[in-house]
């Protein structure tokens, strides 16, 4: 038994020995990787910047080149110049021309040499002469290399080349950088180029200048992967080892670094390319010099290491000892309660064992649970503070810390609503998991613009199914510059929102405020803000010092305006009327911020609309309008402007309507009622309502039309075609009262037999009756 508690112990001890020898190998190896990590991201940061001021100091030296040479590029007399010279006999104008040419390359100590050359009538000045003048290109002893010059700007023409230097190859060795801008730059094919070298040592002065490590190099490539520039000190060969193309893909990327071995020795490459030029400029440094003073960190992490292993293996012991005894006892109480099954040492452990896993897996279960969990209970606290739910104000922070939010107790506080202004066409365009998605990247987007501005912070909390409510923590230091701060950050979030996705969003902002417990302050003035879109307009950042101070007199109804909307309506005259409308919706924005107030203003105007077209006989369903589609149709615009466009339609299809009956004559419409009577008048379904449907008039007044022309109703016209006909049928057919009655339009033969004695003074029958017999 001493034996198998010795073995036991000593496998415990071991056991313990190994854990903690992994532990102190893995700290160490993490420990000397982060901080050979560090030492590396702070050389790339360092190198980086180095570069950024050399690409910064040649921008600024090409911004002052290009102001200068824009001085001539849009001068329209130095265009025509050269077809203008053989008049000239002023000498004076040419050599106001030539000195204007002249100081180009005098004030500008980084040009080497000026010509202008005019294309279409070959003829070149060269201003690098004391005296300027006018020349034949043939003359000219740079002919060569003007030409070379058109020939690489006609070619950078075709690949649309971003850089306007040009490298030219000049006797057959000497490389000379060239800046080339065509005279008007707006036409395609200019009719002169005002072509300018750079002295190619300004380059290496700039890299020179800067102070940088002593193994460090510093290369300029140009766009086609050439070597633009390097320091005097390089002897690597780095970029002349490769050729241009491969120095091109190799540097495909905007910026970047990287770790690449030449001649042997491993570098880290850092470039960055210009915008201007797209050029790249590029800094390296061996590695071994970023490492050099890891020497010491490798020292103590050893001497680290040692201590820890020697703690370790008295830990190790003292743990084995102290463990043993509670594992003893709980052997022996298993074993004591173990019934007839006898428990072995080895299975008491197991049965330990297995115990402590199922305590294990159901913790770690309750963990994942509550961890999957957390974003959902986040949202939750954070739409509680929104809405002013009453939290103890002691236990805030203690519960947005424990839910890892991201707001700082130091911040002032802005909140803002973000809605889709077409959310039922997104809705019915995009599946939930669409939404959900496009929602998440709403997020992320306002996650990384707010990092950039270096906030205090940002949560974003989805409320409903269209409200997304965003707060921002902003410096508390910045005082009156806040306002400013965030309504820069919350607009460059609303262009980058709308850039990515086809529909557009609206965004109420709130006031700041100093207390995180009055954030349900900010978000109600948020949502005061984002309602108010139904009378600025979708697709803005609406701020809440932007809505309309209370006023303290009530809104008054613009009856004098409605009335001339409708005066011009009955006149048909379509532009006067759209100005009344005009007039009526400016009335309503400037002197009420109730939307509801606003609604009910819309609403009476239309109920106005709908009365006055039945003054005039117009049949509303028949325009084509419906007035229950009307209701509906005016509750569904969302804002002014939409109900705006919504009644202009509505009266402008009014007034159309309206010069289309004015164009009728009474004596055709009566001819054309008489017409449909003709050949509908059998039909049992004839009636005013189908004639009015028909000529798209109203009922009242084409009855009004009809009785003035022939002194009798419709309904009394219909009833005289049916019965002339039924006379005809009985004196002429065979057919039965009941068939008859049906075949002229009656659906019941008592009203057809009432009608023809109402009108004849005896019935269908008696008269067919004395019909046959020859009495009539």
């Amino acid at each position: 038994m001493i034996i198998k508690k010795v073995t036991y112990k000593f496998r415990v001890f071991i056991s313990f020995l190994l854990i903690i020898v992994i532990i102190i190998a893995i700290i160490s190896s993490l420990l000397y990787a982060n901080i050979r990590a560090v030492m590396q991201n702070e050389a790339m940061t360092t190198n980086l910047n180095i570069i950024i001021q050399l690409k910064n100091a040649n921008e600024t030296m090409l911004k002052e080149v290009g102001k200068s040479l824009n001085q001539i590029v849009f001068d329209n007399t130095i265009e025509t110049f050269s077809e203008r010279y053989p008049q000239i006999t002023d000498y004076r104008e040419k050599k106001d021309v030539f000195d204007r040419l002249s100081n180009v390359i005098t004030l500008n100590t980084y040009f080497t040499s000026c010509f202008l050359y005019y294309i279409n009538d070959d003829k070149v000045i060269d201003l690098n002469i004391y005296t300027p003048r006018m020349e034949e290109l043939d003359s000219s002893k740079n002919k060569d290399f003007i030409l070379a010059v058109e020939k690489k700007y006609q070619d950078g023409l075709q690949s649309s080349q971003k850089s306007p230097f040009f490298r030219i190859i000049q006797d057959g060795k000497t490389e000379v950088y060239t800046i080339v801008k065509a005279i008007r730059p707006t036409d395609l094919y200019p009719n002169a180029l005002l072509i300018v070298t750079i002295n190619p040592d300004y380059f290496k002065d700039n890299l020179n200048t800067i102070k940088i490590d002593r193994e460090a190099q510093i290369y300029i490539m140009d766009e086609y992967g050439e070597l633009v520039s390097k320091l005097d000190n390089d002897t690597g060969g780095f970029l002349n080892s490769q050729k241009p193309e491969e120095n091109k893909k190799q540097f495909s990327q905007k910026a970047g670094s990287l770790i690449k071995n030449i001649d042997g020795q491993n570098y880290l490459v850092t470039f960055i390319t210009s915008e201007m030029l797209g050029w790249k400029y590029i800094y390296t440094l061996p590695t071994v010099t970023i490492y050099a003073k890891m020497q010491f960190v490798q020292k103590y992490t050893i001497i680290l290491a040692v201590l820890c292993l020697f703690f370790g293996i008295a830990i190790s012991l003292l743990l084995t000892r102290n463990l043993y005894n509670p594992i003893g006892k709980l052997v022996s109480s298993l074993k004591k309660n173990s019934g007839t099954y006898e428990l072995s040492e080895k299975d008491g452990l197991e049965y330990i064992g297995k115990n402590i896993d199922n305590l294990i897996s159901k913790n770690k279960s309750i963990e994942k649970s509550l961890s999957e969990s957390m974003p959902v209970l986040k949202n939750l606290l954070l739409s509680r503070l929104l809405k002013n739910d009453i939290i103890p104000e002691e236990k805030i922070w203690d519960k947005l810390k424990y839910y890892n939010t991201k707001l700082d107790e130091r911040a002032q506080f802005c909140v803002f609503v973000i809605s889709v202004d077409q959310y039922e066409e997104m809705t019915a365009e995009y599946t939930e998991k669409q939404i959900s998605m496009l929602e998440i990247y709403y997020m992320k987007e306002i996650n990384g613009i707010c990092s950039r501005h270096f906030c205090y912070g940002v949560e974003t909390v989805k409320m409903n199914k269209n409200e997304l409510a965003v707060i921002l923590g902003v410096d508390a230091e910045l005082e009156a510059e806040r306002s400013v701060f965030v309504n820069s950050i919350i607009n460059e979030i609303h262009e980058e929102m709308i850039r990515n996705v086809k529909f557009t969003m609206t965004i109420g902002v709130g006031a700041i405020r100093e207390d995180i417990l009055h954030l349900g302050d900010s978000y109600k003035e948020a949502l005061a803000s984002l309602n108010y879109r139904a009378i600025k307009g979708n697709n803005q950042v609406i701020l809440v010092d932007e809505l309309p101070k209370y006023r303290d007199w009530s809104y008054i109804y613009p009856y004098d305006i409605e009335k001339d909307i409708f005066y011009y309506m009955k006149q048909g005259d379509g532009d006067k009327t759209l100005q009344a409308l005009t007039l009526y919706f400016n009335y309503a924005q400037e002197n009420s911020a109730d939307i509801i107030e606003i609604r009910y203003a819309f609403l009476h105007l239309l109920e106005s609309t709908i009365r006055t077209l039945g003054e005039i006989s117009i049949n509303i369903e028949q325009i084509p309008l419906n007035q229950s589609r009307l209701y509906s149709g005016l509750m569904a615009q969302k804002t002014v402007i939409d109900a705006f466009t919504w009644f202009q339609q509505l009266h402008m299809t009014v007034i159309k309507h309206l010069n289309e009956r004015k164009d009728y004559k009474v004596e055709e419409i009566v001819a054309k009622i008489m017409e449909y009577i003709q050949k509908n008048y059998t039909s049992p379904e004839l009636c005013l309502e189908s004639i009015s449907d028909t000529l798209h008039l109203s009922v009242s007044y084409i009855g009004k039309l009809f009785r003035d022309s022939t002194a009798k109703s419709i309904k009394e016209y219909i009833t005289d075609k049916r019965l002339e006909m039924a006379k005809y049928l009985l004196a002429n057919t065979g057919l039965k009262v009941k068939e008859i009655g049906e075949r002229v339009g009656y659906n019941n033969d008592r009203s057809f037999i009432n009608m023809f004695k109402k009108n004849y003074g005896e019935t269908p029958g008696e008269y067919k009756d004395r019909k046959v017999r020859g009495i009539i």
